[in-house]
């Protein structure tokens, strides 16, 4: 449990940072300077474009190249797992 001092402080830079739930976060946690919903948001967004991306170019490599699969995850730079999970799908 956070003293008083502390609960207060703790107050204070949410306000600071600008969101209550950061202040909150930070006050269950423990810790300060956690990443923001907005951050988390936009971070897991990223990760979506990438693997879209990724994805779009293996299944492009696989019918329009005569590439080896271990090639086509190396020029994609994604495992040979994803690369056999995306042929898979298109055989569907």
């Amino acid at each position: 449990m956070l003293s008083y001092e502390e609960e207060e402080r703790y107050s204070l830079e949410g306000n600071v940072r600008g969101g209550f739930f950061e202040m909150r976060l930070d006050l269950l946690t423990g810790k300060t300077n956690t990443m923001g919903l907005h951050e988390q948001i936009t971070e897991m967004r990223v990760k979506e474009v990438e693997e879209k991306t990724s994805r779009l170019f293996v299944k492009n490599l696989l019918k329009e190249s005569d590439f080896s699969l271990e090639k086509i995850a190396s020029l994609a730079n994604v495992s040979l797992e994803f690369v056999k999970k995306v042929k898979a799908r298109i055989r569907r």
